[in-house]
Parts: C-alpha cells; structure tokens; sequence
C-alpha cells in the first residue's frame, strides 16, 4: 500500500524563532533524514515572507499560494494541500480541515490569560477550540499539556498523543566563546537565564532573588528579549551583579550554557520547556520552577523551586553556588536526562501519527 502524501504547515519559516519554530525546524530536519522511497513529504510555506528554509535532501520546500500569514493558513494551505494529510506543527491550523494532524504545545490562552494580548487570545482559543474538534488526531509535547487539554477543551483522551520534543541539536552547534571575553564574563562565576518578552517567564522574580543575596561573588547574566513592564530599559535598576547582554546567536547561547554555574529557570507555566535540555545538553546544572511540565521533563536532574518565591529561587542559587559537588551531580543527571529527548524519536512519532490519520 502506499504511504499517503504528508504535507508540512511551512508557516513557521516566515516567523522569528522562538521554542515553537524551533521545534519544527529541528523535527523536520529529523524526518528528512528518515525517509525512504516512496515516502511523500512536502514542506509547504507562504507565497510571502518566508526568511529561511532549513537544507533538506528529500523533503522539498514548496512555495504554494500568494498570501502569508493567518490568511494563508486558513485559504490557501488547506487548498495546496488536498489529497494528503496535512501535519500543523506550530499550534495554529486550518479550522476547516479534518484531514490533518495538529501539534498543540500548550494551553497558556487558557490558563494564563495575562500573558497575552486580548485580540491574540480570543483568536486562539477559538482556534484551538475547532481545531481540537475537527483534527483527526492531537499532538503536545508532554502528559502536563496532554491533562490540560483535556482538563480545559474536554477533548478525548484516546485522541491525544504525546510526543517530546528532542534536543540533541545542541550537539551539532559550535560554540563561539568570544561572547565571555566581549562582556566580562571569562574571569567570574555566573549564573544564566533566557529570558523573554512574556511576563509568564517571571524573570523579575531572578532579579528580586539576586537583591536578596549579599556579596554573592558570582553574577547573574540573562540574555534574550526583556519586558518593560519587569526590566527598566536603562536598567538603571539592576544590581551590580547582573548583566543583560539582549539577543545571542545559537552560538553564543551554547558558550553561555557551557560555561554557566548554573541555569535557572524560573517560568510559571510551560507545556515541555526546552531551554532546561538544552542547558542540562551543554553540562549546566539546572534550577527550574516545580509546575507544570518541568519536572516531568528534567526529572530527577534539576533544583527545583517555587517560582512565585523570590527567596526560594534565592536559597537554590545560593545552595548551588556555595557546592561544586552538588553542581557536579546535577550536570551529570542532566546529560543522563537529556537522552531521553531525541529529535529522530520525535520526527518517527509524528511520521507514524500521520501515517493513522491518513
């Protein structure tokens, strides 16, 4: 019998990366590598706005279509794609479409409403809504989203597969450590975070921590997009032992995680939480927050803390910084940990979850 067409919403190409797009860029580099003759797997993406195309050797990227965004989505990609089955890896998909294969990475409109604008909001929850309904099968990236999901859209269990997300391509990035020399970070101990526009991220609760310890003699460097309602956008505020450096490339990050104490992790609500493996790929110990899917995802490998206490964050960073064998343990958890999350097991299982929904 032979496999279907699968066809792969491409929307994410025209998008700046963030953990979302980063997940479909690295699952569709593992699929390319996994498939055989015979198997048809096309990567769809706007007529308009597309920035970059990952190099694939058998899946080839189509431009389909004049539009970009919402509207190509909704009209013109369910069009391009009839007679196949469609895989939506990025939370949005065709509202109309029952053929297809949906990727839900989280429930934060629902449960974290603050987080996002109104108009944001009220689009995606009705999306997800229909979408939940109509798709032939649902995939998040752990049991924590797979529960809410249910718990919130009511959606049938037997519908929903968990699939993790990998993280392995940590390892094929070279690291570019004149980024330590460039901000006065080769000879004194630090602590590093990531940090981001979103408030759900609670990166103030970081720098209330960092106040709260005396004379730490390490520094606290976070990198990343900043909030102005939490970081001054002078940062006139900030204690003298933390360092904003503002966006890193991929090369950067991984010389900051390599070269960390330890990473910390302080975000109220996640539905998989990559930076954590990423961080435990590259040797950082790792404080993370105790909800949601994070310790589920760094399991026995991880400090945990309460996130909405500025004194718990405080106690683990003192706690870590003070014991080089407690660092040394949790990093070597944490490369344990992280072998569990393979991007070649991720592409194999949405692979399958579409071969079933054909």
């Amino acid at each position: 019998m032979t496999p279907p067409i699968i066809f792969i919403n491409g929307r994410f190409l025209t998008q700046a990366v963030t953990g979302v797009q980063r997940y479909a860029i690295e699952a569709v580099k593992a699929l390319d590598l996994q498939l055989r003759p015979g198997q048809d797997v096309r990567l769809l993406v706007p007529g308009a706005g597309l920035k970059t195309a990952p190099a694939l050797r058998n899946i080839p990227v189509v431009r389909a279509g004049r539009l970009a965004g919402h509207p190509w989505e909704q009209f013109e990609l369910p069009f391009y794609s009839r007679g196949g089955v469609l895989l939506n890896l990025c939370n949005p998909a065709p509202l109309y479409r029952t053929r297809q294969v949906a990727l839900i990475h989280d429930m934060i409109v629902f449960a974290v409403p603050g987080c996002t604008s109104l108009l944001f909001r009220t689009w995606h929850q009705a999306m997800f809504r229909r979408v939940t309904r109509n798709s032939r099968t649902l995939i998040t990236d752990s049991e924590f989203s797979r529960s809410e999901i249910i718990r919130i859209l009511g959606t049938p269990p037997e519908k929903i597969k968990v699939i993790h997300a990998g993280c392995d391509h940590m390892a094929a990035i070279e690291p570019d450590y004149s980024i330590l020399g460039r901000n006065g970070l080769a000879g004194r101990p630090f602590i590093f975070a990531v940090s981001s526009l979103n408030p759900n991220k609670n990166f103030g609760s970081v720098i209330k921590a960092m106040e709260g310890i005396k004379n730490p003699g390490f520094d606290l460097v976070i990198a990343g997009g900043i909030n102005p309602a939490v970081f001054s956008q002078d940062r006139a505020g900030f204690p003298e032992s933390v360092k904003y450096l503002g966006y890193v490339t991929d090369a950067e990050l991984k010389a900051l995680y390599s070269r960390a104490a330890c990473f910390v992790y302080p975000s109220f609500y996640e539905g998989f939480g990559l930076p954590p493996l990423e961080a435990m790929a590259c040797g950082a110990p790792v404080i993370a927050s105790n909800t949601s899917s994070l310790p589920e995802v760094c399991g026995g490998a991880a400090r945990y803390i309460d996130p909405a206490s500025a004194e718990s964050i405080s106690a683990a960073i003192v706690e870590l910084m003070a014991s080089p064998a407690l660092r040394e343990q949790l990093k070597h958890k944490g490369l344990e940990q992280v072998k569990l999350f393979k991007w070649a097991d991720t592409a194999r299982g949405l692979y399958n979850s579409c071969l079933e929904a054909a």
